[in-house]
């Protein structure tokens, strides 16, 4: 062990350690979670590892019980491969629930057939969160409507 690395652990103070193998542990389930979920998914660890330029190894070990001690400019090319432009989805709860519901929106228009949605704005792209979240209920709503436009006058799909 790197004597440095150990001494400057122990001033940070007692469940440092603990802390630093939760936040592996999660990184390791979400990078898991977003393979086995992903919209263009599923992938293989070779799958992503070609798609992100990352070894299969370095992947695998990030996804182990203790988690590997990833980058910062790894975790940002993982993001990259996926498509999923807040990096942030891998350490904080809340970005991870709303890029996943994002995610699901996506697969539910692919499974609709829907190629392209268009969204006009006079404004500035950068749309936030709180437009955003009521953007994807109002698109989520469209969905829900569509399931009963189906149906025919018989209950029939």
């Amino acid at each position: 062990m790197n004597p440095e690395r150990s001494a400057s652990q122990e001033t940070l103070g007692p469940g440092f350690n603990e802390k630093a193998r939760e936040v592996r542990q999660e990184i390791g389930d979400r990078l898991r979670w977003i393979r086995a979920h992903h919209p263009e998914g599923p992938f293989s660890l070779e799958a992503l590892a070609a798609r992100s330029k990352i070894a299969k190894r370095r992947l695998a070990s990030a996804e182990s019980t203790d988690g590997a001690n990833l980058t910062i400019e790894t975790l940002v090319k993982i993001a990259h491969s996926l498509d999923i432009d807040r990096v942030a989805y891998f350490i904080d709860s809340q970005v991870f629930e709303d890029v996943n519901a994002q995610l699901a929106l996506l697969r539910e228009f692919q499974t609709r057939n829907v190629s392209s949605v268009a969204l006009r704005t006079s404004h500035a792209p950068d749309i936030p969160p709180s437009t955003r979240a009521q953007l994807q209920k109002a698109l989520m709503g469209i969905v829900a409507s569509l399931d009963g436009a189906s149906e025919d006058d018989t209950g029939q799909r």
